[in-house]
């Protein structure tokens, strides 16, 4: 265990508690100070707390302090002190309120400030899911580039503190796996958090059927995390954020804005449109979609251009990107992007799919 220099500090012990389960001894450390320690002065904490952990000097917890002192990232939980003595190992750990499994119970199925879609269900994830997960990449991406892996990830093992407004995800509770190169076990991080994925979905379908919560976003995601082999690992993590499933405002309008119309202009991708039954209903055209119909009909005949086709697919989507590329000239009272979600929630995830993604240069075959 590293030890840089003997440390003196007055506390005190706060709500204390004891897992028999895990053997782990957890409380606050009210910790008195006229100088906020930096990482709270860098998140504007009044609070100067920290989270004292009893551990043992098994390999596991060793290894697992060890990542947390030299890992240094915000969606890292840190160890800002650690002391041994006897067959036990003292860590004083930044806040955290709890695992996020226990956060996502919660709140991901509660819903009821979401809007519902056309067909009166809501598409996962939500925003708070988003968010979890977006950070656990942010998180696992910082570990593959200093050449680690988390070797245990779960939800359950997950923690995350409140800032304000802001949920921030703290991965602890690593693991070392064996002998074969990092990237193996980097590729199973990426498959465990589909995994973690896979169960919201799961849950999603038995607590509620299949009127509730359309899935079809985070399982198609899910399959992609479970595809991820160890060749994968250099350029994974980008690939895995342009899914929709990441996608907010400004990366949806310059999907639709930019790479719509020129993957319009190939056979191949126009051949998919026209192909797909589920894209849009054949009498699209008779939705006025909140009124956008219209202004977009009147704003091309004042720019003296053609009406979409309106009994053809290829003619939904030029209609979609057209919306999203001149939302602000249509001077619409509502947003293109909430009205498009509430129609056709699926469209995003299909058009996407239906654009070539670039070639692999890697082999899969593990070395």
């Amino acid at each position: 265990m590293e030890v840089d220099r003997m440390i003196h500090i007055g506390y005190r012990l706060v709500d204390c508690a004891i897992s028999f389960r895990t053997q782990e001894a957890t409380c606050k450390v009210k910790i008195p100070s006229e100088h906020l320690p930096e990482y709270l002065e860098e998140h504007a904490v009044a609070d100067p707390t920290a989270i004292l952990v009893v551990k043992t000097k098994a390999a596991d917890d060793i290894h697992s302090i060890k990542m947390m002192r030299e890992c240094h990232h915000q969606n890292i939980l840190q160890a800002l002190v650690v002391a041994e003595k006897g067959d036990y190992i003292t860590v004083w750990a930044e806040p955290h309120i709890g695992p996020i499994a226990s956060c996502l119970k919660s709140t991901v199925f509660n819903t009821d400030s979401i809007k519902v879609t056309f067909g009166g269900k809501i598409m996962l994830p939500t925003p708070k899911l988003q968010s979890f997960v977006s950070q656990i990449f942010d998180g696992l991406e910082y570990l593959k580039l200093q050449g680690k892996y988390h070797g245990n990830f779960s939800f359950e093992n997950t923690f995350y503190h409140q800032f304000g407004d802001k949920s921030v995800v703290k991965l602890t509770d690593f693991k070392h796996k064996g002998a074969k190169p990092a990237q193996t076990y980097q590729a199973m991080d990426c498959q465990n958090v589909g995994e973690a994925l896979q169960n919201i979905s799961k849950g999603a379908i038995l607590q509620y059927g299949t009127r509730r919560f359309d899935c079809y976003q985070i399982d198609d995601l899910v399959e992609k995390l479970k595809e991820v082999s160890w060749g994968d690992m250099p350029y994974i993590y980008p690939e895995i954020r342009r899914h929709p499933f990441f996608w907010d405002l400004k990366t949806t309008k310059t999907f639709f804005v930019s790479e719509i119309p020129l993957a319009l202009n190939r056979p191949a991708f126009r051949n998919k449109v026209n192909g797909c039954e589920e894209l849009c209903a054949p009498s699209w055209s008779n939705d006025g979609y909140d009124g956008l119909a219209k202004l977009m009909d009147d704003f091309r005949h004042r720019k003296s251009i053609p009406d979409y086709d309106k009994t053809s697919k290829i003619g939904y989507v030029q209609f979609l990107s057209g919306l999203y590329a001149h939302e602000e000239e249509l001077q619409a009272k509502v947003s293109v992007d909430a009205v498009v979600r509430h129609r056709n929630p699926r469209v995003f995830l299909m058009l996407y799919n239906m654009i070539p993604k670039p070639p692999r240069f890697t082999t899969s075959n593990e070395p």
